[in-house]
């Protein structure tokens, strides 16, 4: 499947999703199926993430920083490439809740008794916090104390690649 293609007119991608296909129908001529279909499956490449963005789509929580625009893209692009489909603010609550799923399935380090508890306390914290300042700050210092015992990514594979 091909992604949404950013930047370009509905005629343009119309053009590119047939160029792709045109030489996919190439390759199926030239070599083996079986080959063709082995390689392409072996080329793709699974993504890294931040662990943030991962950690945010898990808790619930935004460990973005107070730019608006990035913490949307960022979990946009996110659940478009992990559930394979395109974002809709509609069915944000929707798609967030299939991934976090699919997430605990695939990182089952975040799906413990002990894992949930932490994150509802720092959920409580937050809550209990007047200040955003200092809300931000903890959520900060939190994703820090979670990047060094987990590392900076998280390398993400799409739901069907999971089954």
């Amino acid at each position: 499947m091909i992604g949404k293609i950013r930047g370009y007119t509905e005629e343009e991608r119309k053009e590119i999703k047939k160029t792709v296909n045109d030489w996919i129908e190439e390759q199926f001529v030239k070599y083996d199926e079986a080959f063709f279909i082995k390689t392409v499956k072996e080329a793709i490449k699974i993504r890294k993430f931040s662990l943030a963005t991962v950690l945010s789509v898990i808790t619930g929580c935004c460990f973005f920083g107070p730019n608006l625009l990035s913490q949307n893209y960022k979990i946009q692009d996110f659940l478009e490439f992990v559930l394979g489909s395109e974002y809709s603010s509609l069915w944000l609550n929707n798609m967030m809740k299939k991934c976090r799923s699919y997430l605990l399935e695939q990182f089952p380090q975040f799906a413990t008794p002990e894992y949930e508890m932490e994150i509802a306390k720092l959920k409580e914290l937050i809550d209990a916090t007047e200040s955003q300042k200092l809300s931000r700050k903890i959520m900060d210092d939190w994703v820090a104390e979670q990047i060094a015992k987990y590392g900076e990514t998280l390398a993400t594979k799409t739901i069907d690649r999971m089954n």
